[in-house]
């Protein structure tokens, strides 16, 4: 307590929002039940009158008490810090060395730059050591850029409120402190340290945000609060959330907090987030307080010594936390090491995604196949297997425009293609581990996808077309090598069982006639070109007929006037063609469209012109289109890039879009700027 007396008509803030107004000059005791808590936890006020020494009233409050806290002397008067004893014997202590030894382990999986923003309002000694643990931390053994780095601290300097004083040198390992402090630990600071980074933040960065120190909460308030300078400010979650819904779409957030009440940030942080994954990590629940130390607080200890690998004296671990250490494998080691008091939380978004997300960036997500089509409302949507053999998807936001953040469909799957339902529901066809044929379908036009289904078969590549009807029909080369079919019973519905469709072919393709009539072209086991059709639509099938030519890889096509047209690569890498000489009818010869390619994909400009894409052997991206519809082609023009996969799709207003898989197995992809039109420059999704 203090003898110093409070003029009447003075305010006392109570907590958050909640303050009273002195009735008489008075002498205030705060009566702490849990004096090791970090502040914000509950406490009292006793009022006494200041002439008679009478109490005369109680009111139920946070500690610190506010307002009247001038100055770090004003602070012991009322409140003198806990004696913590010293141990002088019985204790082996670790060889402190002279600076964090490095992980015995390189971490390296993100393109992207590395930011954070370490926050410490009303400081005691034990936050700022923190703070300098994990700078530490984040240059030493993470090679953040100490220019990326923003601290914001107590006043502006290395300092913090109370004892021991002066501030020389850190505990940890006894040297002088390192860390460069930005600005002052006020809310308006760390408003715009998070406005300023938004404007930095790029698709495969990494934003690391710590804070620490005080804060208040449920129940005594209506929402979480961190403390801020000078005057036990408030940052609360909302003004979290406000600054965190704005940042752009980006790698990785990694948000850390320790102040009592931090668990009242995590929704603020999860559903405003927009980052490939985020994780959340605080020392308690929304309702309950943290605990403090003497030197650092234990959860945030903990955790930056889980990402370090070792204890701020250098010494091991007690409990063995993996390497590399994910944002989830570093909190389940605070979690297993906490003390009494404190409460844990974790969560990320999306679900499990923390478990391989690190201090570096979340891991750049790899490729091995891709494949993009268009939902109902004209927004592309790109599918790709992952290395973890998932399948994962990304789709445009809008018609025409940006993406969304990467994402896992699941399952276990080595092929993959796409169809739209008569209704207009995407549904993806995949060969799964089992060799089966798998599918999962959006539940509804531009909306969320169902679980995965098996529908048997034992299958090794795929190729899909919708009948007349809207009916879809999936085509796939079976263990005996024949062509095997199965299909919708009714538009959007049910399927048949599998049916054999004969011959000995080893790779496919399908297109629609003029009049709506599937047609299948396969290469053969001679490795001619081979096909079969629809005999009317909707209906049963030809014999099996040979197209000739010696080919290896085949795409189709459908000129604007109906006919088709098959692109073929031939036994000297030429891109080959051949065509319908009226829509539904007979075929032309072969014809060398010269090149040199080894993969290829074909697409409708807006005006209807047929254009190949295909992979040269120099491993770019080369193009050829038609000059007009229905005629002539034009010379082959690189595109540039390294890319050994590709898909073409159309947006709404037209413009083709290429998508690839590029040397670094990450997603890219490059779009006309115009209908009809030419390209950009080449740019990356994933």
């Amino acid at each position: 307590m203090s003898n110093r007396s409070v003029p009447a008509g003075d305010d006392v803030v109570l907590g958050l929002n909640r303050r009273i107004t002195l009735p008489r000059e008075s002498v205030i005791v705060l009566v702490d039940h849990a004096p090791l808590y970090n502040w914000g936890h509950s406490c009292e006020h006793m009022l006494y009158d200041a002439k008679t020494g009478d109490y005369y009233d109680t009111h139920p409050s946070q500690f610190p008490p506010a307002d009247y806290y001038h100055s770090p002397d004003h602070y012991d008067a009322i409140h003198a810090p806990v004696a913590i004893p010293t141990l002088t014997s019985g204790v082996a202590v670790a060889a402190q060395p002279t600076s964090i030894p490095e992980l015995n382990y390189a971490i390296a999986n993100t393109t992207g730059k590395k930011y954070a923003i370490l926050f410490s309002g009303m400081s005691n000694n034990r936050h700022l050591n923190d703070l300098e643990f994990l700078y530490r931390t984040l240059v030493d053994v993470y090679t953040f850029d100490p220019v990326n780095i923003t601290v914001l601290n107590y006043d502006g300097t290395v300092n913090y409120a109370g004892t021991p004083q002066p501030v020389t040198t850190w505990p940890g390992n006894n040297t002088p402190y390192r860390i460069k402090v930005n600005g002052s630990g006020t809310n308006t600071a760390l408003g715009q340290a998070l406005d300023a980074i938004k404007t930095k933040l790029q698709s495969n960065d990494l934003l690391l945000v710590h804070t620490n120190n005080h804060g208040g909460g449920p129940t005594s308030d209506p929402e979480a609060w961190l403390c801020c300078y000078p005057n036990w400010n408030s940052f609360t979650a909302t003004d979290f959330a406000n600054k965190v819904k704005v940042l752009p779409v980006f790698g990785s957030l990694v948000v850390m907090m320790e102040q009592c009440h931090s668990g009242g940030f995590q929704d603020a942080v999860l559903n405003n987030s927009k980052a490939t994954c985020t994780s959340f990590a605080a020392a308690c629940i929304a309702t309950a307080n943290s605990m403090g130390g003497a030197d650092f607080d234990p959860f945030a200890k903990d955790w930056i010594a889980g990402v370090t690998g070792r204890n701020p004296n250098g010494s091991a671990l007690s409990t063995t936390v993996s390497e590399p250490a994910s944002a989830y494998d570093v909190f389940a080691y605070a979690n297993a090491v906490k003390v009494e008091g404190d409460s844990p939380q974790f969560a990320d978004k999306p679900a499990n995604c923390g478990k391989s997300q690190y201090l570096t960036g979340i891991p750049q997500k790899t490729f091995s196949a891709v494949i993009a089509s268009g939902n109902s409302d004209g927004r592309l949507e790109v599918l790709a297997i992952g290395t973890d053999n998932a399948l994962w998807h990304i789709w445009q936001t809008a018609p025409n425009n940006g993406w969304s953040a990467l994402a896992s469909m699941g399952g276990i799957v080595k092929e993959i293609a796409a169809a739209k339902n008569q209704d207009g529901r995407l549904e993806v066809l995949a060969i799964g581990s089992d060799n089966a044929l798998w599918h999962i379908w959006q539940t509804a036009p531009n909306n969320g996808w169902s679980a995965w289904a098996s529908m048997g078969g034992i299958v090794k590549e795929i190729a899909t077309a919708k009948n007349q009807d809207g009916r879809l029909e999936v085509f796939a080369i079976g263990s005996d090598n024949a062509l095997w079919h199965i299909w919708q019973t009714a538009p959007n519905n049910g399927w048949s069982a599998w049916a054999s469709m004969g011959g000995g072919v080893k790779h496919i393709r399908a297109g629609n006639n003029a009049d709506g009539r599937i047609e299948v072209f396969a290469i053969g086991t001679d490795n001619a070109l081979w096909h079969i059709w629809q005999k009317a639509s909707n209906n049963g099938w030809s014999a099996w007929t040979s197209m000739g030519g010696i080919v290896k890889e085949i795409a189709t096509a459908k000129n604007q006037d109906g006919r088709l047209e098959v692109f073929a690569i031939g036994t000297d890498n030429a891109l080959w063609h051949i065509w319908q000489t009226a829509p539904n009818n007979g075929w032309s010869a072969w014809a060398s469209m010269g090149g040199g390619v080894k993969h290829i994909r074909a697409g409708n400009n807006a005006d209807g012109r047929i254009e190949v894409f295909a992979i040269g052997t120099d491993n770019a991206l080369w193009h050829i289109w038609q000059k007009a519809s229905n005629n002539g082609w034009s010379a082959w023009t690189s595109m540039g890039g390294i890319v050994k996969e590709i898909a073409t799709a159309k947006n709404q207003d037209g413009r083709l879009e290429v998508f690839a898989i590029g040397s670094d197995n990450a997603l890219w992809h490059i779009w006309q700027t115009a209908p009809n039109n030419g390209w950009s420059t080449w740019g990356k999704l994933t």
